[in-house]
């Protein structure tokens, strides 16, 4: 899942007139398809995305997207992840945020705490420090609970195995 989720993220940037819409928040039918509510949402969001990236009209019609993940004032235990096309700021649906992973070669890394920044960044606070090749991914998983959305309820695209910036 994750695999062809970050594809499909990586085509919106790498092709020309590509647009990616989030369905995170759409609901199911069964353990795949969407459900006819869930459709609703995928429509309203295409319809959106053709009018701003074929029409031009000002509409803010991009997901929130990954943009950046750095350590925090050189700590290798607490990761900043940073999104980019936010609308307003990112808030929590219910509760703690779900369905961030982050790991390095030596494998997963438990997650102690994550905390919403403000606007359009969140901190992850881990229980290890982070090795070689430290990676982030956000519900890379088969139908990941939704986590956290911007202003307009739009969840970010999901994303798997991006590489923590070292500075």
């Amino acid at each position: 899942w994750g695999l062809v989720r970050e594809a499909q993220r990586a085509a919106a940037h790498d092709i020309d007139k590509v647009a990616v819409i989030p369905t995170l928040d759409a609901g199911l039918s069964d353990g795949i398809h969407n459900s006819a509510q869930g459709n609703v949402i995928v429509g309203e969001r295409a319809a959106r995305a053709a009018l701003g990236m074929v029409y031009g009209k000002q509409s803010p019609w991009r997901a929130p997207d990954f943009k950046d993940a750095w350590f925090q004032e050189g700590e290798r235990n607490q990761v900043v992840i940073q999104f980019g096309n936010v609308s307003g700021e990112l808030r929590p649906v219910a509760g703690e945020v779900a369905s961030l992973a982050i790991g390095d070669s030596e494998g997963g890394a438990p997650i102690r705490k994550v905390k919403l920044l403000g606007g359009d960044c969140l901190l992850a606070i881990l229980n290890r420090g982070l090795g070689e090749n430290p990676v982030v991914s956000f519900c890379a998983g088969h139908n990941p609970p939704l986590a956290f959305v911007d202003d307009n309820n739009c969840p970010p695209l999901a994303f798997a195995n991006v590489a923590i910036r070292e500075e």
